[in-house]
């Protein structure tokens, strides 16, 4: 589907950082100089400044570290309850050496295999620093001596409230060995390998360290002490003792550590507490089964749970079962499941009354079973809402729906699927299989086929049985082998299906039973105020003759049908009319507070020629603020994703007291550079992943950014350049109130590099510093071939923001000067420029109609962008320029600017001479462009009007001209009748911008395939956009047509292009200026 305006708004919501924030751009490091880390290269970075106070944004993960070794890490760094995994083994852990002063705190880190020689960790080789509520897993091995799961060497240094999952081949569970140390409130559960004598369970040393209310698992390692060699205050218990928070003596459960039944402590930084402020938080596979599972049932009453990050390849078992129901809040939070395949059916079994479940969305979901079945929940008794499913595939037995396949007395709202489900059983919808007393409302189904080989099938819901469906829609194909298929319901049973529509095709092998909204009704079902396709399906309900509500198919996308919609707040339709797109959209709370749901999906959507594989909102809003829990943007393999807050006032523009502050995360880790081409017209095309991300906080009018946006190797087309631009490198780093960038890129045999930085407050740019250089021996584009070397600094010009640099024009040909002849254009930049402009050796601008000159010369220009004051001087070398068709060789000439400021046009001087017949003609042109005066001499004498016609008609001014002077006078008669009252009469009326006439002498691009002078065409125009014209040519009294469009560049140049209907083609420049 095209569906222009949601993909409009999607757009405009996920730029909100460069539009409605619009002066705001950065990264590393914030007012109190701290670096903010969400990247494999942010953790490089840290290399280069190992003393800089760093905080991790979100979850990394990470498949080659080779580039990543922190020697002496003297800083900060707050994992913020973050992880970072390392997938492949590497040498050593997070950081070598935490020097004395440093802290490393609020972190995971996995690492695969983290080996060595002596002093090896998972989080530090060697301690000095303090390292608090950390956890490690994975595996770390050291060939010599002092190895431990958390740190090798311990010396001086502290660690506290942290543990180790991790396997350690000898030495020490969580340290190998510690001197003066401090060691309090510690357990380890992991495996010890090998024999050596100073092996122990937590520690493997112990030299003059305090070691207090410290835990090692003994089911795991009964060969081993908790210390080998030293003083041994750590305390060993089972397995199961480990899983009571009695256990641990000292340990802050209220604060620092949370208990899960069943589970060993876990610290909720990373984990949460499990309460509506600070939900249970899950990152893995294994803790959405360990953190939910122990609490399905009434224990779980009360409890919150939230996604801290997506959830790959998840193949475990539903959670609970019927007897087992999920009783809690859950949370997806704008995280995705991707590739999810379970085979007991949905994430969970049965979501008991009372629960929520919400914001969960899957990027592939498959089930393949026999038993009741949807990607949410098998079993609904509660609330789910906002979930969302994409690419599903759901084949099984019976009541299969794409997110829940029982709703008994529960509620699904603001749910969609897109996909393909397949049943053997009754009850087989898009959204519910069997709604039961339960309530559906606000959910689309936007593609796929719904089918089974039994009854009961729709693209909605397939049995609705005293249950109530609105506001819903289905693009689906509904099909069943035997009875009862509905485009919106398969079986009606004393239900209700109001204000929903359906527009695919229904099949079934019953023709009485098939339905564009039901296929069947029993007993006293009401269908209220729907419509269908009835190009599609020729009945409203199977097995009557009601057609009400059947439309056609381009009927379906124009509101006007809609009658009884709410389009105020629950259905909008897309203006572009190419489709119509239900937003399910539900209102609440009260007039003063008003709260609205919304969730938004659209398949294959196309923007300006750029197409999507699907768009998706999902959030809601509550007063004055914008809750977005997902938004996102996928193009296989690429996507981006967008969640947060933003309050009104972005949109609105408009101050408040109590404006919310911004919360925005973006995510463009598989992001793709062919977006450039939506927003930038010069870009043709471009290729290539971008990866970053970027937090969006603070004052809607004075946003904090912080994150980066990354380039590798992406590679860009432009309008006019032939050559593509690759490969382009750029980083962009946002830090609070300042962002730095840094780039290259090379075109053809050219190359280019960008570096430096910005600083704004509240929506002004404050200062900015950075270096840009290009140097290009062999530029191919359509207005410039040859070499261009420019160098710039960007920062204070006369104490004032501004650019200053050198640009050397050399062996280069110009083909559209538009330096020198722009009078047009403004700029409300507050900033300075100082340029100097050497125009060198071979340096030739022609265009073939107008002018053919070699050039040399210097221009300086300097003060504001808007208005700055030129002064130099542009040499003619030789060269030459035609007027009135005739060519003129010129002998001398200039351009000059003499420094005025504002005024960048030059005061111009050529003269020329030129031979026709035995008349040598000289020309002198003085003026500004747009205002050149001219004047001719002849040798022998002619006067004006003679000189002018030798020059037109290339005829003898004394002979017998009559034809041509009568074909010249007809042209000349008809423009300037056209050009006066006439002219603005038929503008006026028809509606029209430009008409005149043309011939092969007054407008060469169009008719220069025509060698007859006697041809003339009246030629029309219409601005469609502010300076761009449609324009149509017929032929007077000839037979050539043309189309073609007039761009307007400024005052003085457009740009036209033409294709007739002898299949000739032109694109070219042209100019308007006076003689």
């Amino acid at each position: 589907m095209k569906c222009k305006k949601l993909v409009s708004m999607f757009l405009v919501v996920f730029m909100l950082v460069s539009i409605a924030l619009i002066q705001t751009i950065n990264v590393s490091a914030d007012s109190s100089g701290t670096i903010y880390v969400s990247s494999y290269p942010d953790l490089v970075n840290m290399m280069k400044n190992p003393g800089g106070s760093y905080i991790l944004l979100k979850d990394i993960e990470i498949n080659n570290a080779d580039n990543f070794s922190v020697q002496n890490f003297s800083g900060i760094f707050d994992g913020n309850g973050h992880s970072i995994s390392f997938s492949n083994s590497r040498e050593g852990g997070f950081v070598e050496v935490l020097e004395k002063g440093a802290t490393i705190k609020n972190l995971h880190v996995y690492i695969s295999a983290a080996t060595g020689t002596d002093n090896v960790g998972i989080i530090a080789g060697t301690s000095y620093g303090t390292i608090s509520n950390c956890w490690v897993s994975g595996y770390v091995s050291a060939s010599g001596i002092n190895c431990g799961g958390l740190v090798g060497k311990l010396s001086g240094g502290s660690v506290s409230d942290c543990y180790s999952l991790a396997t350690v081949s000898i030495y020490g569970g969580l340290i190998g060995a510690a001197e003066n140390a401090s060691v309090e409130r510690c357990y380890v559960s992991a495996s010890i390998e090998g024999s050596r004598a100073e092996a122990g369970s937590f520690l493997g040393s112990n030299s003059s360290s305090s070691i207090n209310n410290c835990y090692y698992n003994s089911s795991k390692n009964g060969a081993f002490l908790g210390v080998g060699i030293g003083s041994d205050t750590v305390t060993a218990k089972t397995s199961e003792e480990m899983k009571s928070a009695e256990t641990f003596a000292g340990f802050d459960f209220s604060n620092t550590w949370v208990h899960i039944d069943g589970e060993f402590p876990k610290l909720v930084c990373y984990n949460g507490k499990g309460t509506s402020d600070n939900p249970y938080k899950i990152h893995t596979n294994d803790e959405l089964i360990s953190i939910i599972q122990p609490y399905l049932g009434d224990a779980g009453t009360g409890r919150y749970y939230q996604l801290a990050a997506n959830i790959k390849n998840y193949s475990g078992p539903s959670l609970g079962d019927d007897n087992s129901r999920f009783t809690g809040f859950f949370d997806g939070n704008g995280y995705v499941f991707y590739n999810t395949n379970i085979s007991s059916g949905g994430i969970f079994y049965s979501v008991a009354e009372n629960a929520v479940v919400k914001n969960v969305v899957f990027d592939g979901y498959n089930y393949s079973g026999g038993g009741v079945a949807g990607a949410v929940a098998s079993i609904n008794h509660g609330t789910i809402d906002n979930c969302n499913v994409g690419n599903g595939t759901i084949s099984g037995s019976k009541d299969l729906g794409g997110i829940v396949g029982e709703n008994i007395n529960g509620t699904v709202t603001n749910c969609s699927f897109t996909g393909d489900i397949n049943g053997r059983g009754s009850g087989i919808g898009g959204i519910v299989g069997y709604n039961s007393y339960g309530t559906i409302s606000n959910c689309a189904v936007y593609s796929g086929t719904i089918r089974s080989s039994d009854h009961s099938v729709g693209g909605v819901v397939g049995d609705n049985s005293n249950g109530l469906a609105e506001n819903c829609f289905s693009l689906a194909s509904v099909n069943t082998s035997t009875s009862e298929s509905g485009g919106v319901a398969g079986r009606l049973y004393n239900g209700v299906i109001r204000n929903s529509y359906s527009n695919a095709g229904v099949y079934g092998n019953d023709s009485n039973s098939i339905g564009g909204i039901v296929g069947s009704i029993i007993e006293d079902g009401v269908v209220e105020n729907c419509l269908y396709n009835k190009e599609l399906v020729s009945v409203l309900i199977g097995g009557t003759e009601d057609k009400t509500g059947g439309i056609s198919a381009d009927e379906l996308k124009n509101d006007y049908y809609y009658s009884g919609f709410d389009f105020t707040s629950v259905w909008t339709v897309d203006e572009s009319g190419e489709c119509i797109v239900l937003s399910s959209i539900s209102g609440k709370g009260t007039k003063e507070n008003p709260q609205i749901d919304f969730s938004v999906g659209v398949d294959h959507p196309v923007y300006n020629g750029y197409a999507f594989d699907d768009i998706s909102f999902m959030g809601n809003t509550e007063g004055d603020v914008i809750y977005i829990s997902q938004a996102l943007a996928r193009r296989n393999p690429y996507k981006a994703s967008m969640k947060g807050s933003i309050p009104v006032n972005v949109l609105t523009r408009v101050s408040s007291a109590n404006a919310a502050p911004l919360d925005l995360d973006i995510n463009l880790d598989h992001a793709d550079m062919n977006a450039l081409a939506l927003f930038f017209n010069p870009v043709t095309s471009a290729e290539g992943p971008i990866k970053g991300y970027v937090k969006v906080s603070g004052a809607w009018d004075d946003p904090e950014l912080r994150g980066y946006v990354s380039v590798k190797n992406g590679r860009i087309e432009l309008l006019t350049l032939h050559d593509p631009i690759f490969p382009l490198n750029m980083d962009v780093k946002f830090d609070g109130k300042s962002a730095t960038v840094e780039g290259n890129a090379i075109f053809g045999t050219g190359k280019s590099s960008v570096k430096g930085g910005l600083e704004w407050d509240r929506g002004a740019i404050i200062a900015y510093n950075g270096e840009a250089h290009l140097h290009a021996p062999d530029i191919h584009s359509d207005y410039y071939k040859g070499s261009l070397d420019a160098d710039f600094g960007l920062g204070e010009v006369m104490d004032v923001p501004g650019i200053e640099g050198n640009i050397h024009i050399h062996d280069a040909l110009v083909e559209f000067p538009l330096t020198l002849l722009s009078d047009s254009g403004s700029s409300s930049i507050p900033a300075l420029i100082k340029l100097d402009v050497l125009v060198g050796d071979n340096v030739r601008a022609k265009s073939s109609s107008l002018y053919d000159l070699r050039l040399t010369g210097n221009i300086e220009a300097e003060g504001p962008v808007s208005a700055p004051a030129v002064i130099g001087k542009v040499n003619v070398e030789k060269g030459t320029v035609k007027v009135n068709m005739t060519e003129f060789n010129i002998s001398s000439g200039y351009a000059a600017w003499n420094g005025e400021q504002g005024n960048i046009l030059p005061a111009i001087h050529m003269k020329g001479t030129t031979k026709v017949g035995s008349y040598n003609i000289t020309a002198e042109m003085d003026g500004i462009p747009g205002n050149l005066k001219t004047e001719f001499h002849s040798e022998p004498y002619l006067n004006d009007s003679q000189i002018l016609m030798l020059l037109t008609l290339h005829a003898n001014p004394e002979g017998d001209n009559t034809e041509a002077i009568k074909g010249a006078l007809f042209n000349a008669g008809l423009t300037m009748v056209l050009g006066n009252s006439v002219q603005d009469f038929f503008k006026e009326t028809i509606g029209l911008d430009m008409i005149s006439i043309t011939s092969s002498l007054t407008d060469y691009y169009d008719s220069r395939t025509v060698n007859n002078d006697n041809y003339y065409y009246i030629k029309i125009g219409k601005y469609l956009f502010n300076d761009f014209m449609l324009t149509a040519t017929t032929g007077v009294n000839n037979n050539q047509t043309s189309i073609g469009f007039h761009y307007d560049l400024n005052s003085h140049i457009g740009i036209s292009s033409w294709y007739n209907n002898e299949h000739d083609s032109y694109i070219g420049t042209d100019w308007k200026f006076k003689f």
